[in-house]
């Protein structure tokens, strides 16, 4: 009960886990039940770049999200004295492959996209269709309509038309008595 461990994991802790010591030389992670190491904390392992690790028989979790810690792994060989031993626990497809393979090797993450991005491309062939075949049912009425749309247009064009001749109306006889105010202003 009176246990000085911390409860959370290094890599979440707020202050930083490895500050002060820059000149470990030796990190043992062996049997801390790991079943991958977040990107935090593989930037916190790179923060002590002349620290060997160990990090073996720990049940590693190979499925999707290991990628990050499977290519730091690769990347990170000769710091870590039991790389070529670090093997995979879970799932059981991918029991006892080892973790550098796993870098390389397609976890089935990507595959799942594609199904997705293939049921997205089929919607929006299927959306286009369906868009195309309304466009196509308008411009048919459209046609049916024509006599009638043109006769609209018609009418249309003749109301503008009187309402313009009603202002040109307008401003003739209002002109006239505005050019005689200004004449008979002028004579005076």
């Amino acid at each position: 009960s009176g246990s000085n461990f911390p409860t959370t994991p290094w890599w979440q802790s707020t202050t930083p886990p490895f500050s002060g010591l820059e000149k470990l030389q030796e990190l043992d992670l062996t049997l801390n039940a790991l079943k991958t190491v977040p990107e935090e904390g593989l930037r916190e392992l790179d923060t002590l770049p002349g620290t060997a690790l160990l990090l073996g028989e720990n049940p590693f979790t190979c499925k999707c999200g290991i990628e990050p810690f499977a290519l730091w792994l690769n990347r990170s060989q000769g710091r870590i004295r039991d790389a070529e031993g670090l093997m995979c626990a879970f799932p059981a497809s991918m029991r006892n492959v080892s973790m550098l393979a796993v870098g390389t090797l397609t976890l089935g993450c990507h595959q799942r996209n594609a199904g997705a991005d293939l049921a997205l491309q089929t919607s929006y062939v299927f959306l286009g269709i369906v868009l195309g075949f309304v466009g196509l049912i308008f411009l048919f009425v459209l046609y049916l309509n024509r006599k009638g749309i043109k006769k609209r247009i018609y009418d249309m064009r003749d109301a503008c038309r009187e309402v313009w001749e009603g202002y040109h109306y307008r401003f003739e006889i209002d002109s006239g008595p505005r050019l005689s105010q200004v004449s008979s202003g002028g004579d005076m």
